[in-house]
Protein backbone atom coordinates (compact mmCIF):
# COMPACT_ATOMS: atom_id res chain seq x y z
CA UNK A 1 0.00 0.00 0.00
CA UNK A 2 2.75 2.48 0.89
CA UNK A 3 4.40 1.96 -2.49
CA UNK A 4 1.30 3.60 -4.05
CA UNK A 5 1.97 6.90 -2.26
CA UNK A 6 3.88 9.27 -4.49
CA UNK A 7 5.88 12.23 -3.25
CA UNK A 8 3.67 14.67 -5.18
CA UNK A 9 0.66 13.40 -3.18
CA UNK A 10 2.17 14.50 0.14
CA UNK A 11 1.10 17.93 1.31
CA UNK A 12 2.76 19.25 4.45
CA UNK A 13 0.58 21.26 6.78
CA UNK A 14 -1.50 21.03 9.89
CA UNK A 15 -5.06 21.63 11.05
CA UNK A 16 -4.41 25.33 11.58
CA UNK A 17 -2.92 25.99 8.14
CA UNK A 18 -5.10 23.79 5.94
CA UNK A 19 -7.25 26.69 4.71
CA UNK A 20 -4.08 28.28 3.29
CA UNK A 21 -3.47 25.08 1.31
CA UNK A 22 -7.00 24.68 -0.02
CA UNK A 23 -6.17 26.27 -3.38
CA UNK A 24 -3.65 23.51 -4.07
CA UNK A 25 -5.04 21.58 -7.04
CA UNK A 26 -4.29 18.27 -5.29
CA UNK A 27 -6.76 19.15 -2.55
CA UNK A 28 -9.63 20.11 -4.83
CA UNK A 29 -10.44 16.48 -5.69
CA UNK A 30 -10.61 15.20 -2.10
CA UNK A 31 -13.81 13.23 -1.54
CA UNK A 32 -13.31 11.68 1.92
CA UNK A 33 -11.53 12.94 5.02
CA UNK A 34 -10.42 10.93 8.02
CA UNK A 35 -9.43 13.39 10.73
CA UNK A 36 -7.54 11.79 13.58
CA UNK A 37 -5.41 14.85 14.31
CA UNK A 38 -5.50 15.95 17.94
CA UNK A 39 -3.44 17.02 20.90
CA UNK A 40 -3.95 14.08 23.26
CA UNK A 41 -2.94 14.58 26.87
CA UNK A 42 -4.45 14.24 30.32
CA UNK A 43 -2.36 17.22 31.46
CA UNK A 44 -3.72 20.75 31.33
CA UNK A 45 -2.31 22.57 28.33
CA UNK A 46 -3.95 25.45 26.47
CA UNK A 47 -2.72 23.99 23.17
CA UNK A 48 -5.22 21.14 23.61
CA UNK A 49 -8.21 23.46 23.12
CA UNK A 50 -6.49 25.39 20.33
CA UNK A 51 -5.67 22.27 18.31
CA UNK A 52 -8.67 20.07 19.10
CA UNK A 53 -11.37 22.74 18.83
CA UNK A 54 -10.19 25.94 17.14
CA UNK A 55 -7.79 24.47 14.57
CA UNK A 56 -10.06 21.49 13.86
CA UNK A 57 -12.97 23.89 13.36
CA UNK A 58 -10.96 25.87 10.78
CA UNK A 59 -9.97 22.60 9.08
CA UNK A 60 -13.58 21.35 8.90
CA UNK A 61 -14.80 24.69 7.55
CA UNK A 62 -12.18 24.59 4.79
CA UNK A 63 -13.02 20.95 3.98
CA UNK A 64 -16.73 21.81 3.68
CA UNK A 65 -15.88 24.24 0.84
CA UNK A 66 -14.17 21.62 -1.31
CA UNK A 67 -16.16 20.83 -4.45
CA UNK A 68 -15.90 17.03 -4.29
CA UNK A 69 -16.20 16.35 -0.56
CA UNK A 70 -18.58 13.47 0.21
CA UNK A 71 -17.85 12.47 3.80
CA UNK A 72 -15.94 13.57 6.92
CA UNK A 73 -14.94 11.03 9.55
CA UNK A 74 -13.86 12.49 12.89
CA UNK A 75 -11.96 10.33 15.37
CA UNK A 76 -12.98 11.26 18.88
CA UNK A 77 -12.70 9.36 22.13
CA UNK A 78 -15.06 7.14 24.10
CA UNK A 79 -13.98 9.08 27.17
CA UNK A 80 -16.31 11.96 26.22
CA UNK A 81 -19.03 9.89 27.87
CA UNK A 82 -18.01 11.88 30.94
CA UNK A 83 -17.77 10.92 34.57
CA UNK A 84 -20.76 8.58 34.40
CA UNK A 85 -19.92 4.98 35.19
CA UNK A 86 -21.76 1.73 34.69
CA UNK A 87 -23.78 2.96 31.75
CA UNK A 88 -23.95 2.09 28.09
CA UNK A 89 -23.23 4.95 25.69
CA UNK A 90 -25.04 4.44 22.40
CA UNK A 91 -23.80 5.76 19.04
CA UNK A 92 -26.59 8.30 18.70
CA UNK A 93 -26.49 9.55 22.31
CA UNK A 94 -26.13 13.30 22.62
CA UNK A 95 -23.34 13.79 25.10
CA UNK A 96 -23.69 17.57 25.57
CA UNK A 97 -23.60 18.78 29.12
CA UNK A 98 -21.76 15.84 30.64
CA UNK A 99 -19.09 16.73 33.14
CA UNK A 100 -15.78 16.01 31.45
CA UNK A 101 -12.73 14.49 33.08
CA UNK A 102 -10.05 16.76 31.62
CA UNK A 103 -9.62 19.47 28.99
CA UNK A 104 -8.80 16.81 26.38
CA UNK A 105 -12.17 15.07 26.72
CA UNK A 106 -13.94 18.44 26.95
CA UNK A 107 -12.27 19.57 23.71
CA UNK A 108 -13.18 16.37 21.86
CA UNK A 109 -16.81 16.67 23.00
CA UNK A 110 -16.93 20.32 21.95
CA UNK A 111 -15.62 19.74 18.42
CA UNK A 112 -18.12 16.91 17.97
CA UNK A 113 -20.87 19.35 18.96
CA UNK A 114 -19.65 21.97 16.45
CA UNK A 115 -18.83 19.78 13.45
CA UNK A 116 -22.32 19.38 11.94
CA UNK A 117 -22.70 23.15 11.57
CA UNK A 118 -19.10 23.65 10.42
CA UNK A 119 -19.48 21.01 7.72
CA UNK A 120 -22.69 22.52 6.41
CA UNK A 121 -24.38 19.29 5.38
CA UNK A 122 -21.32 17.21 4.51
CA UNK A 123 -22.10 13.75 5.93
CA UNK A 124 -20.29 13.29 9.25
CA UNK A 125 -19.29 10.10 11.00
CA UNK A 126 -17.76 10.22 14.47
CA UNK A 127 -15.78 7.24 15.71
CA UNK A 128 -15.16 7.11 19.46
CA UNK A 129 -12.56 4.43 20.10
CA UNK A 130 -11.81 3.45 23.64
CA UNK A 131 -8.40 3.17 25.20
CA UNK A 132 -7.49 -0.50 25.29
CA UNK A 133 -5.27 -1.24 28.26
CA UNK A 134 -5.67 -4.96 28.75
CA UNK A 135 -7.86 -7.24 30.78
CA UNK A 136 -6.81 -9.53 33.62
CA UNK A 137 -9.51 -12.14 32.96
CA UNK A 138 -9.62 -12.09 29.16
CA UNK A 139 -5.88 -12.02 28.76
CA UNK A 140 -4.94 -9.26 26.34
CA UNK A 141 -1.65 -7.56 27.06
CA UNK A 142 -1.81 -4.08 28.61
CA UNK A 143 -0.69 -1.22 26.41
CA UNK A 144 2.44 0.38 27.86
CA UNK A 145 1.59 3.69 26.20
CA UNK A 146 -1.39 4.38 28.52
CA UNK A 147 -1.49 1.62 31.10
CA UNK A 148 1.13 3.34 33.27
CA UNK A 149 -1.40 5.93 34.41
CA UNK A 150 -3.71 3.25 35.81
CA UNK A 151 -0.82 1.55 37.59
CA UNK A 152 0.25 4.90 39.06
CA UNK A 153 -3.25 5.64 40.29
CA UNK A 154 -3.58 2.22 41.89
CA UNK A 155 -0.15 2.38 43.54
CA UNK A 156 -0.67 5.89 44.91
CA UNK A 157 -4.35 5.54 45.86
CA UNK A 158 -4.70 8.95 44.32
CA UNK A 159 -5.26 10.61 40.96
CA UNK A 160 -5.27 14.38 40.61
CA UNK A 161 -6.48 16.25 37.56
CA UNK A 162 -8.71 19.20 36.77
CA UNK A 163 -12.37 18.25 36.40
CA UNK A 164 -14.63 20.22 34.08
Amino acid sequence: MLDRIREDAIICGDLASFADLSNDSRIQGITHVLNCGAYASFAWNQEIWKVNVEDTARFASAIAKLPSIKRFLQVGTAMISGKATHCVVHEDDVLDGRQQLVIYTRSKAEIERRLPDLLGGVPLIVARPSVVVGHTALGCTPSPSIFWIFRLRKASYFFECSIF
